[in-house]
């Protein structure tokens, strides 16, 4: 709660002030279907200093604006107290650890803003660093669209800063496996497969009483036994080990198994370390 009442504050503070520095000036690529007032987006963004930041909150303010930040400001007590005041998620290049994506995604779900930039570093050139995996799989993965807001870094008293908004992209029209398989873009022995994708996150979602989750699965397992030809992805497969409700140790993996070895699909795993 006082984080977000700080943040407020900022914003009433800091509204004066960033019409002085900043002297925007806004295009957008796609008005009318761009809309960073309401539902989750994962906004891209290049790089010159921390103004790129701040900038892009008075873009879509009064929202807040999450950002995905290096591990060390997060290492001072201080500036841990503003990372947590901006809504920032880790990224900690140190220990190589993925699990912001899976916290910008649970952001991104509830309908709200998180910004990252292309590889966490500055881009003094000004141009777009390519896209990585796992930008794509935080907005696959949340189900939200992609907005690149791209500044000229011009920042500074009575400079004009132009800002340059696309279009929403939706990433699924892109990795959709379906569409690669129904244009043939896939290996000859993963022609006409189908392609299905568990998420375990929301397979227990509301699993509260015993046998839940079993049944759940049981009933997945009979709709895919119906079926040919079928990819299985599981989404987190780490977590299908121990969630039982049961109370007597079934794990959601033995409930799987007869199909796993029925060889009537194939199944591929992702997780995150």
């Amino acid at each position: 709660m006082i984080y977000e009442i700080c943040r407020i504050i900022g914003i009433i503070t800091g509204f004066p002030f960033q019409l002085l520095f900043f002297k925007r000036k806004t295009y957008y690529v796609d008005k009318k279907n761009t809309n960073l007032k309401k539902g989750g987006k994962l906004i891209v963004s290049n790089h010159y200093n921390m103004f790129d930041y701040v900038n892009v909150c008075f873009i879509v303010a009064p929202r807040k604006l999450n950002v995905v930040a290096s591990e060390m400001p997060f290492k001072n007590k201080l500036l841990r107290f503003g990372m947590k005041f901006f809504g920032a998620v880790e990224a900690n290049r140190e220990t190589k650890n993925m699990n912001f994506i899976d916290k910008c995604a649970e952001i991104l779900k509830k309908g709200k803003l998180v910004q990252i930039f292309p590889e966490g570093r500055n881009t003094p050139d000004g141009n777009m660093h390519k896209f990585k995996p796992s930008y794509t799989l935080i907005a696959h993965r949340a189900n939200v669209p992609i907005v690149l807001v791209i500044s000229d870094g011009n920042y500074g008293i009575f400079k004009r800063t132009s800002v340059i908004i696309s279009e929403e992209i939706d990433i699924s029209n892109f990795i959709d496996p379906n569409t690669k398989i129904t244009k043939k873009e896939v290996p000859e022995f993963l022609q006409d497969f189908k392609v299905f994708r568990l998420e375990i996150g929301t397979l227990l979602a509301g699993a509260k009483f015993r046998g839940d989750l079993e049944e759940r699965i049981r009933q997945i397992a009979k709709e895919l036994s119906t079926q040919d030809k079928i990819v299985l992805f599981i989404d987190e497969i780490h977590s299908i080990f121990g969630n039982s409700n049961s109370g007597n140790g079934l794990d959601a993996n033995n409930l799987l198994k007869p199909l796993l070895t029925s060889n009537k699909i194939r199944v591929i795993g992702a997780t995150t370390f």
